[in-house]
């Protein structure tokens, strides 16, 4: 709807609008408010709440919500005709939460780096998948430390809600009290948006101190009164929170101060490389490490983690017998490790030849199914481990398929994916 006049004029006669429509709907619902259920209702008013939006703008809308929250309340809410709620789940009606959206907002504070940065990875159907699986999984872990009473997870839910009310309120008191020292005319741009002088800025911001006012008096109350029932878990937790996502931030800045290239020292010169080939045994797979190693035309040669004598002894005698060609180097391990004797060895090289990458390859065994990979050690992560933190190593990792199927006496190849292996 399109009122003609000054636009103070047509938003006034919009709001007017809105608030009708909000009391024509509220009269029939009135009338059968014990035919149907409070989330019937909620659902009528948001819709209301949608189409006033789209007709008549932002403005109108947030006033049709801001009296439909009061005629909700005062009469279809129970006692009626009063401001209360008798019964606390019919506080769930009362404020639609942001459930629904905490994938969306986790995302944004991701983005900011507040939050891992997965949390900003949208899947195939374009929704942020780790936010849906994170909510999940503290939603369900919630209701069962809380044995799903509804009264024990209600004050939970006000406290975080009207600390955020709170929070909101009071930084629109200070992004108000900025504009008002500007002046007429002038423009800054502030942490999200730009911020210019606003003659009206002296009762908008006693509107939003009011208000945060009145949600921090109910947030101290279910505070006090709802302590001992639940609400000091919330108390606790917001503080660890909040201390977790500055650690989280802090973290991401200093990455990208050690990712910055402003005033570092660029080195894009070549160096030597020296190829490792980790060995367990001398096979199949082996070969593919070796014939890899010497595709890259550097000096390479080959590395035993001598976890058992024995088993070392009888690994070089195959290497001399089959491969035939490279130094095959057994690293003992008296202690049955794999990861601090391959680290001390390569920490050697890198002292021995300070200008020199080291290029580990180590070999993977790459079976057809979950199942199957997980009968075996899948050493590959503790190498990952015990040498990502080095300087000048780089690891490769060199795959080897191992295949039970055949296609007319043919290898399946398994680089050919049929389209319900790729969901």
């Amino acid at each position: 709807m399109i009122f003609k006049g000054s636009p103070r004029i047509r938003t006034l006669l919009s709001s007017l609008v809105a608030v009708g429509l909000v009391f024509l709907v509220t009269l029939p619902l009135w009338r059968i408010r014990d035919a149907l259920t409070l989330a019937n209702f909620t659902l009528i008013y948001l819709l209301l709440t949608l189409v006033v939006a789209a007709w008549l703008g932002t403005t109108p809308s947030l006033i049709a919500a801001f009296v439909s929250f009061f005629c909700f309340n005062f009469f279809l809410i129970r006692p009626y005709y009063t401001l209360t709620v008798k019964d606390p789940r019919e506080l769930i009606d009362l404020f639609i939460t942001s459930y629904a959206d905490f994938p969306r907002l986790a995302a944004l504070h991701a983005g900011d780096g507040f939050l891992p940065r997965q949390l900003t990875y949208r899947g195939g159907r374009l929704v942020f998948n780790w936010g849906i699986i994170t909510l999940a999984v503290m939603a369900s872990l919630l209701v069962i430390v809380m044995n799903a009473r509804t009264t024990a997870l209600i004050p939970l839910y006000a406290i975080g809600v009207f600390l955020s009310f709170t929070i909101s309120q009071s930084g629109m008191v200070v992004r108000l009290r900025k504009i008002g020292r500007l002046l007429p005319g002038e423009k800054v741009q502030g942490l999200e948006t730009v911020m210019e002088y606003d003659r009206h800025w002296r009762w908008k911001m006693v509107i939003s101190a009011f208000g945060a006012v009145c949600t921090g008096i109910v947030m101290l109350i279910f505070a006090i009164t709802k302590f001992t029932s639940g609400a000091w878990f919330v108390i606790a937790l917001i503080p660890v929170l909040v201390f977790a996502f500055f650690r989280v931030h802090h973290h991401y800045k200093a990455v990208a101060r050690n990712l910055h290239l402003d005033g570092h020292h660029y080195d894009i010169t070549t160096h030597p490389v020296q190829t490792l080939v980790l060995v367990d045994g001398v096979h199949s797979g082996t070969l593919e490490l070796v014939n890899f190693a010497k595709s890259l035309n550097h000096p390479w040669h080959a590395v035993h983690i001598g976890i058992n004598p024995e088993k070392a002894s009888k690994v070089m005698a195959q290497w001399n017998a089959i491969i035939g060609e490279g130094t095959l180097v057994v690293v003992p391990s008296p202690y049955r490790q794999l990861n601090l004797p391959i680290r001390t060895y390569v920490e050697k090289l890198l002292l021995e030849n300070p200008d020199t990458i080291i290029h580990v390859v180590v070999g993977h065994l790459a079976m057809e199914t979950a199942w199957e990979q997980m009968l075996h050690q899948n050493s590959v992560l503790i190498f990952n481990l015990a040498l990502n933190s080095l300087e000048r190593v780089v690891l490769t990792i060199v795959p080897h398929q191992i295949r039970h199927k055949e296609n007319n006496g043919h290898p399946v190849d398994q680089n050919l994916f049929k389209a319900d292996e790729m969901r």
